[in-house]
């Protein structure tokens, strides 16, 4: 399917396993680049190595009730892709 996502940028919390890893996923096959997180970052690795044969991805451990921590996932997703286009 081509849902018109080539080059977006997609922040996916959560993204180690269940809901998060599939949209992870679709998006990447989608042509998305992905900036990932989940507070396993040991899952989280082994969630991106899958992801990441479909695309581009970035692996930001994070706790997503923690502010600090979500600021600085946005930060560094910013850094690599420069914006983002899907939440």
């Amino acid at each position: 399917m081509n849902l018109g996502l080539k080059n977006r940028v997609a922040m996916i919390a959560a993204a180690s396993k269940g809901i998060g890893k599939a949209c992870a996923l679709a998006l990447a096959a989608e042509g998305c680049k992905v900036s990932i997180c989940a507070r396993n970052l040991l899952e989280l690795d082994i969630a991106s190595d899958e992801i990441g044969m479909h695309g581009d991805v970035l692996v930001v451990p994070a706790d997503v009730s923690n502010p600090a921590d979500l600021a600085h996932w946005h930060i560094r997703t910013l850094e690599r892709f420069g914006h983002v286009d899907i939440l």
